[in-house]
């Protein structure tokens, strides 16, 4: 991997530049978080450039903006305090292992009331309708902890990508939704104001679009599906790309012409 032979024993390592993919997924964060922190540890370890999805784009982003006020030190101390942050603000969150989870010791929230009733709603209602007023305790976060001003001028490249593309590239609807929206989700709402939008309109095409090219051959569901059914992907992911891709392609474009027409509905 990073391995390089000194020049001679106990000689200092040659400088090794790096570019890192950080994947998405809240506990994914933070174990990511104690791997960059030792990494960073490292002076011979040269960061050149970071790519991001969800709470990975979220590590990056303050990483570099940690970095740009002072190094690897800076960057650190600045993931260091994200952390404790996000830390803070899901202390009384309803989104907790039940009681039955602690006494087990499992860590899953699987049988979380809370969890399981947001998940539900999630997929009825509009989080518009659930969140009058726009309340969003990560963006707050992300404030206290990221220069956006001046993020593009770090030496660290900074990659974020969304919303179909992220879909078809970590084969997974809500997981492309989700990097969009935790990255962009504010310039897309900036925007929507700026040309009159309803912002119910705009997270009704997200969710539709994100659900567009999830379904690529590398999805797991599809993988799974094909190993249970004991069938192969020759023989039948043309039927599962006419019915998961092309027809959500297809209600994609239908909702963008009548939300283009007719305003949200």
């Amino acid at each position: 991997m990073l391995m390089r032979k000194d020049a001679g024993r106990g000689g200092p390592r040659s400088p090794v530049q790096i570019d890192l993919a950080l994947q998405g997924g809240g506990s994914h964060g933070a174990f990511t978080w104690g791997v960059l922190d030792r990494l960073l540890e490292e002076p011979w370890l040269k960061i050149e450039a970071i790519s991001g999805t969800s709470a990975g784009a979220m590590n990056g982003a303050v990483l570099v903006s940690g970095y740009m006020e002072g190094g690897p030190e800076g960057a650190r101390a600045a993931l260091d305090a994200y952390w404790g942050r996000v830390a803070d603000a899901a202390r009384f969150s309803p989104i907790q292992r039940s009681p039955l989870d602690r006494l087990l010791n499992r860590w899953s929230l699987d049988t979380s009331p809370g969890y399981l009733m947001m998940d539900l709603m999630s997929r009825v209602v509009s989080p518009y309708s659930l969140n009058p007023f726009g309340h969003n305790p990560i963006s707050d976060i992300l404030e206290k902890s990221i220069d956006f001003a001046h993020l593009g001028e770090a030496s660290i490249k900074l990659f974020i990508t969304a919303t179909n593309i992220l879909a078809a590239l970590t084969g997974s609807a809500s997981g492309g939704l989700t990097i969009a929206l935790d990255a962009l989700g504010g310039t897309y709402l900036q925007r929507a104001a700026e040309i009159g939008m309803d912002p119910a309109l705009l997270h009704r095409v997200a969710v539709i679009g994100s659900g567009t090219l999830d379904s690529l051959p590398h999805n797991g569901a599809v993988v799974t599906l094909l190993a249970v059914c004991g069938t192969s992907h020759k023989d039948s992911y043309k039927d599962i790309f006419i019915v998961a891709i092309g027809g959500a392609l297809v209600a994609l474009a239908v909702v963008i012409v009548l939300g283009t027409l007719v305003g949200s509905f």
